[in-house]
């Protein structure tokens, strides 16, 4: 998380990898589509890495970012 705050892609991608299937899966579960499912997972990762200058490390969690 700390390479990705900094706005290094390569961490940030390592990040899309850990959570891209669990958050795909979940979309489906409400949206039911895979094209709304696929919006939405953009919609989440282009808001974390908006909101990565403001995580702290150690004191949020990955998931919060993302979430």
């Amino acid at each position: 998380m700390g390479r990705a705050r900094n706005k290094d892609v390569a961490a940030f991608e390592e990040l899309l990898g850990r959570y891209e299937d669990k958050l795909y899966r979940l979309a489906m579960r409400f949206v039911r589509n895979e094209n709304d499912a696929q919006e939405i997972l953009q919609d989440v990762f282009s808001s974390a890495w908006r909101n990565l200058p403001g995580f702290e490390v150690g004191r949020s969690s990955e998931a919060g970012c993302i979430a």
